[in-house]
């Protein structure tokens, strides 16, 4: 459901005519999916989660876009779970 389900295209047309506001939406759906993502990993995998902090914001909203300019097709939902699988996984326990 959301923004995740639109057509990568329609990011693409909706980003040119407004860019700042686009991407607000659009990346804000995108960390609660990355942050949902890791909490299912964490609990399934005990310790394990993705490391998000090691791309700026930036990186990962140029990541988005140039993936939805490459494939308009796919589902927005598409472009974020392939950033999402570019981060490291990381196993780190507290002490």
């Amino acid at each position: 459901m959301g923004d995740g389900t639109e057509l990568c295209a329609n990011y693409v047309k909706l980003y040119a005519l407004d860019p700042t506001h686009t991407e607000s939406v659009y990346f804000s759906w995108a960390e609660g999916y990355m942050s949902a993502r890791n909490i299912d990993t964490f609990v399934a995998d005990k310790w394990a989660f993705r490391d998000l902090s090691v791309w700026s914001v930036e990186e990962q909203k140029r990541f988005i876009r140039q993936y939805c300019d490459n494939h308009p097709l796919a589902e927005f939902s598409k472009a974020v779970k392939t950033l999402y699988e570019q981060f490291p996984l990381r196993t780190d326990q507290p002490n």
